[in-house]
């Protein structure tokens, strides 16, 4: 009986490589992607981050 050889062939090799870079990269664009899409994801304290900023840009009240 032949005595089974578990070395992946160069092309194998190159395929399994690259189905794991996918796989791998994967959740990383879709995370970016969602954080591209949807900023507010960041901003954790419940206040939008583009309202924060706006408020930051405001001009100071004076009091009259």
């Amino acid at each position: 009986m032949r005595k089974r050889s578990y070395y992946l062939s160069k092309q194998q090799h190159r395929q399994l490589r690259f189905m794991l870079a996918a796989v791998l990269a994967l959740p990383i664009f879709t995370i970016g992607a969602l954080v591209f899409i949807f900023p507010d994801i960041l901003d954790l304290s419940g206040e939008g981050m583009l309202g924060a900023i706006r408020i930051r840009l405001d001009p100071p009240f004076r009091a009259a």
